[in-house]
């Protein structure tokens, strides 16, 4: 089973928060805002109650149930070789699918149900010839194998998964810093901290920059 995506939020905003800096805003080029004027912003919990964080953790979902049901199809159709494995999972999961995709799609399928059949028919000769128990053989070795090759493709699914959750948190966090900072400079402060690298700061934008990713409350 693939594991759900957006299962670790808190541990992962925390690291891009920290990947990009302390700074929320910067002093340099600042124009109206006073240099002096400091303030901190706990951005994990603004991240987190933000509506940019809602909209990727449906995103993430409805990857995650597209993969999950290709996965399934995948390991559904029997008698497969780790090559047609792999073809058939990149034509099910082409962004934009070809003709040329469908095609390779029915194709690997069609000839999957064609050793469906021919095992079926083997499977009922009373007295097979020595290249029909050859045939056999190879047949029940590639069933044999069919575990390790779901197991590998288990895993390629899964990197999928957490690549594109990584790559939307990254994108929804800077989305969430410009907003913090639009507000940290309309207010005339000259440096903003995330709480994790400023313990104290008179003045404290969490609950005001809650209100501006959040949509129903940004006037």
């Amino acid at each position: 089973m693939l594991k759900r995506p957006f299962v670790n939020v808190l541990v992962l905003s925390t690291a891009l928060i920290l990947g990009a800096g302390s700074y929320i805003v910067r002093a340099a080029g600042m124009r109206a805002a006073d240099q002096g004027l400091v303030a901190n912003v706990d951005m994990q919990r603004v991240f987190v109650e933000s509506d940019v964080r809602k909209g990727i953790e449906l995103k993430l979902q409805e990857f995650g149930a597209n993969l999950g049901k290709h996965f399934d199809e995948v390991t559904k159709t029997p008698y497969l070789g780790p090559d047609e494995i792999s073809d058939l999972s990149a034509a099910l999961n082409a962004e934009k699918p070809t003709d040329a995709d469908k095609k390779k799609i029915d194709t690997i399928k069609g000839e999957s149900q064609k050793r469906v059949d021919e095992a079926q028919r083997m499977a009922a000769l009373k007295q097979p010839a020595e290249k029909d128990l050859a045939r056999i053989r190879e047949l029940e070795a590639m069933q044999r194998q069919r575990p390790l090759y779901q197991e590998r493709l288990q895993k390629v699914y899964q990197q999928a998964i957490d690549e594109e959750e990584t790559r939307r948190m990254r994108a929804g966090m800077a989305e969430v810093r410009v907003i913090v900072g639009k507000l940290a400079r309309d207010q005339g402060f000259g440096q903003v901290f995330d709480v994790t690298a400023m313990v104290y700061a008179s003045s404290d934008l969490t609950d005001q920059a809650i209100r501006k990713v959040q949509t129903n409350k940004k006037k």
